[in-house]
C-alpha cells in the first residue's frame, strides 16, 4: 500500500499530469487541423448572434483577465444581424484569439474585443491587445503551422503548440470569411476576422418586398 507522497513526488506527479494534458491537446489540435485541411470537419451552419457569443466569451474569460490584472472590454455595435456559422467553432476561434492576447499582454494591460459591420454582407470581429506586438517579418507567418513568436518575457509560460492560429484560419476560411493580423511592435496587436451575414428567411424577404 502506498503512503502519502512527499513534496518532491507530488511535484513530479503534477508535472506528469500537466505534460499529459498538453500532449492530449496537441494531438487533438493536430487531428482537427488535419480534418480541416482535408475538408472533413463538419460544420453546423446556423444564424449566430455574435453579440451574444461575445457576451458569453466575456463571462468565460473575465475571471482569467482579472487574475492577470488585465482589463477586458467589449465594444459591440448595436443592432447587428446574425452571421451564418457554427456557433461552437466560432467561439473556439474567439477564445483562441483572446487567450493569446492574455498570454502576451502584461499586467495592467488592456484587451478590447470589437464587433462591427464590415460591409453590406459581412461583420468584423477584432481582438486588440496592448502586449508586446509582433515583428513585421513574422506577421505574415503567424498563421502557419507550428509557427511561434518566441520573443517573450516568459517563454516557458507562454509557449503553445503553434497550431491555434492555423486552426482559426481554417475555421474562418471554411465560413467563407477572412482572418488577418496587424501589429505595432512594442505597442500591441490586433487580430481581425470577417464572417458573412446569415441569409434572410424567404418569408422575411417576401414581407419586405410587399411593404416596399
Amino acid at each position: 500500500q502506498l503512503g502519502e507522497l512527499d513534496e518532491r513526488q507530488r511535484t513530479a506527479l503534477e508535472t506528469v499530469f500537466t505534460s499529459a494534458r498538453k500532449l492530449s491537446r496537441l494531438i487533438d489540435d493536430i487531428l482537427d487541423l488535419s480534418r480541416l485541411e482535408a475538408g472533413q470537419m463538419d460544420f453546423e451552419l446556423k444564424p449566430v448572434r455574435m453579440d451574444e457569443l461575445l457576451s458569453e466569451l466575456n463571462d468565460l474569460v473575465s475571471v482569467l483577465a482579472d487574475q492577470s490584472k488585465i482589463s477586458l472590454e467589449l465594444d459591440i455595435e448595436n443592432g447587428l444581424p446574425p452571421v451564418s456559422g457554427d456557433r461552437e467553432q466560432l467561439l473556439r476561434v474567439i477564445m483562441n484569439l483572446v487567450s493569446n492576447a492574455l498570454k502576451f499582454t502584461p499586467e495592467n494591460g488592456r484587451i478590447r474585443v470589437g464587433l462591427r459591420r464590415d460591409s453590406a454582407a459581412t461583420l468584423r470581429v477584432s481582438v486588440m491587445d496592448t502586449g508586446m506586438g509582433i515583428p513585421k517579418d513574422k506577421l505574415e507567418k503567424i498563421f502557419d503551422k507550428f509557427f511561434q513568436v518566441s520573443e517573450t518575457k516568459d517563454s516557458s509560460r507562454r509557449k503553445g503548440s503553434g497550431l491555434g492560429l492555423s486552426i482559426c484560419r481554417k475555421i474562418i476560411q471554411a465560413h467563407n470569411g477572412r482572418i488577418w493580423a496587424e501589429s505595432d511592435l512594442g505597442h500591441g496587436s490586433t487580430f481581425h476576422f470577417t464572417l458573412p451575414l446569415s441569409p434572410e428567411p424567404e418569408g422575411r424577404k417576401t414581407a419586405d418586398l410587399s411593404t416596399a
